[in-house]
């Protein structure tokens, strides 16, 4: 950002300075007439003017800055995907000014599907998949890179397909037994 003094002085301006208004009085940030600066945060400028006969300060001039959303990325907690109760917390952050709004989103095979809006989302081991956040404010908005959630099965859910297989096959085996004997004991009595 570039600020610049004119003022208009009989006799002609001899020197400018630039200096920042704080809480705790003004410090001198620059003997330029133009001052440049990277804004970052919302300040108060005052220019002061000076030639042989004396000098004069501006009104405080206030910078604000706005910013569209950067640096937007997504996290996950427990970031080792271990959690004792099978759900993990998706995290959002960005810089931005104003304060952006967050939007989660579940990627697809074709499209993205809204999932959830604020900072967190939580998301079961169960719904795994590619998750990404964005921040939005009204300067723009920025998308984060996806983060994985990987799908982990129901305890134990390998051990109770083994054993419905094993018991419809034991069923099958009973059923086939009992049809077996019911003809033996048929065919026996007709002799």
């Amino acid at each position: 950002m570039e600020l610049r003094c004119n003022s208009r002085g009989n006799p002609p301006i001899t020197s400018y300075a630039w200096f920042k208004n704080s809480g705790r009085g003004d410090s001198k940030v620059s003997s330029a007439q133009t001052f440049s600066f990277n804004a970052t945060e919302r300040a108060a400028f005052i220019c002061e003017a000076t030639n042989r006969l004396g000098s004069h300060k501006s009104k405080s001039i206030c910078v604000d800055i706005k910013d569209a959303p950067k640096d937007t990325s997504a996290s996950i907690s427990p970031s080792d995907e271990e959690s004792d109760d099978g759900w993990v917390e998706l995290s959002c952050s960005s810089r931005a000014k104003p304060p952006p709004s967050f939007t989660w989103f579940k990627k697809g095979p074709q499209i993205s599907t809204q999932v959830a809006t604020g900072i967190f989302h939580k998301v079961q081991f169960t719904q795994g998949g590619q998750y990404f956040c964005v921040a939005a404010n009204t300067l723009g908005s920025q998308k984060s890179s996806p983060v994985s959630v990987r799908t982990k099965g129901l305890p134990g859910l390998w051990m109770y397909i083994v054993i419905a297989i094993l018991g419809i096959g034991l069923l099958r085996s009973t059923h086939f037994m009992i049809k077996k004997w019911i003809q033996a004991s048929s065919s026996s009595q007709a002799h």
